[in-house]
């Protein structure tokens, strides 16, 4: 084989291989690309599921902080009044013991007093009538009436003060019972409150365990993103980012010289090294030429193409105002559109719940719930979208026409209001499959594959919060 010969089948046979590997890398960058996205896929829905999951125990953590200060106000209270039983106990406590001293000085003033008045008589006639007056007896026969006017005074005086004595000992008797009635109270409301301390405690841990773990998947979900970004990068770089050089080519000498040195001669024999420098050979840039030409073509082609986009694109814009026009002329004439009190989540969860089981999918009330998370977030943005679009669960207004109900028997489907609209929304998705075939019945609500996941992996973490496995998993 000549040398012409063996320099062309070189080249071929260097062709070949270039061709195998760019192919074989050309495979495994595709497959690392689908790999990624996929992976790209499966965190931003774990993502999504831990925010849902967040926001329900930051909802449950806000109710238990509410219950904790009902449950620390009313321990005050109790030890509030606890404290005033306290001091009216030990203030009718004083004012028993004065009544008793008072009872006993009396009781010994009038036994002085019948003493004189008796003028040394006979003293076991005065214990006598002592007796019989202040202890309640019958008097029998009073031999001096001087000394019966005295002693019938004294136990008047004595009885008075004994009914006080009596009223006081009730009264200290009955507060000691609503302090002990009180005591036990406050135990209760110590024990509630411990329990919702601990409520709180754990629902902390679980909040933190959370956002560990959903910051763990979006720094992941950064790192592929990363991963992607620098891949577009060399896929770049290796199609020919740099600009080919124009008009002739001249090989430098140094460069020459060194091939020739290489290339065997004909006849087999190394060439010998020139004793003159050879003249710089130009090459011709037919190549070049070749190249720059199809440079130019795909210039013109990608200059076409972005203008078709641009073209497309206003054309789409253009649909998409007067599509939203008309939908707001229709809710301003065919349909009924009137805000309405704010709702709290709890009670969007009963009404999804009820929505779902009068259309037939009780079970499955985690999906309808995560279609009004994703729409208004419960009810948190119920403003007009771009394709015109509104209330709690985004109807438009040509939709709301033929599909919307009045879920609370008021008279009117208002397009604004819940317990109008997630009914609405929930015999949509059972028209459009569920809950036979889910997907479809999304897809009916929103024509977007990007929806349908986005909504089965919300609802999925629904269902986990719950701990409901008679149905699922959604993802």
């Amino acid at each position: 084989m000549t040398f012409g010969g063996k320099k062309f089948a070189a080249v071929m046979m260097a062709a070949v291989w270039v061709m195998v590997f760019a192919g074989a890398a050309g495979a495994q960058g595709t497959g690392a690309h689908a790999g990624l996205g996929s992976q790209q896929d499966a965190l931003k829905a774990q993502v999504r599921e831990h925010g849902v999951r967040l926001d329900t125990r930051i909802d449950d953590l806000a109710s238990i902080g509410a219950k904790l200060e009902d449950a620390q106000a009313r321990m005050d209270s109790v030890r509030g009044r606890a404290n005033e039983l306290r001091s009216q106990t030990r203030e009718m406590n004083r004012d028993l013991e004065i009544q008793h001293q008072i009872y006993e000085v009396s009781k010994a003033r009038y036994e002085e007093q019948a003493r004189a008045a008796y003028k040394g008589h006979d003293l076991e006639g005065l214990a006598i009538l002592l007796r019989s007056f202040l202890g309640g007896g019958s008097p029998g026969s009073i031999p001096d009436i001087r000394v019966a006017g005295i002693l019938l005074d004294g136990q008047q005086n004595l009885e008075t003060y004994g009914d006080d004595r009596s009223t006081l000992s009730n009264t200290v008797r009955q507060l000691a019972q609503k302090k002990r009635d009180y005591k036990e109270m406050l135990e209760e409301e110590q024990v509630q409150a411990d329990n919702l301390r601990k409520q709180e405690k754990n629902l902390d841990a679980a909040i933190a365990r959370i956002r560990s773990h959903r910051n763990q998947a979006e720094a992941r979900l950064q790192q592929l993103k990363a991963r992607e970004r620098a891949r577009i990068l060399r896929a770049r770089s290796a199609t020919g980012g740099g600009a080919k050089p124009q008009g002739e080519v001249v090989v430098p000498r140094s460069v020459e010289l060194s091939s020739n040195r290489d290339l065997p001669r004909d006849d087999g024999r190394p060439e010998r090294e020139p004793t003159q420098a050879p003249r710089r050979k130009v090459v011709q840039p037919r190549e070049t030429e070749r190249t720059t030409e199809q440079e130019r073509t795909h210039q013109e082609v990608e200059r076409t193409t972005e203008q078709e986009r641009t073209t497309e694109q206003e054309r789409t814009t253009a649909q998409e105002d007067t599509m939203k026009e008309t939908e707001s002329q229709i809710a301003q004439e065919n349909i009924y559109v009137q805000p309405v009190e704010n709702l709290t989540q709890a009670d969007y969860m009963e009404l999804y719940q009820k929505a779902a089981r009068d259309y037939g999918f009780a079970r499955d009330w985690y999906i309808l719930a995560a279609v009004g998370k994703i729409e208004s977030n419960h009810g948190q943005n119920m403003g007009s979208s771009s394709a015109g679009a509104m209330g709690p669960m985004q109807f438009l207004p040509s939709t709301w026409e033929s599909s919307g109900v009045d879920g609370n028997g008021d008279g009117k489907a208002n397009i604004m209001d819940p317990e109008d609209a997630i009914p609405a929304a929930a015999g949509y998705l059972r028209a459009g499959g569920a809950p036979r075939d889910w997907y479809a019945a999304l897809y009916s609500y929103n024509h977007a594959d990007w929806y349908v996941k986005d909504v089965l992996a919300v609802a999925e973490g629904y269902r986990k919060m719950a701990n409901d496995d008679s149905v699922g998993p959604y993802i």
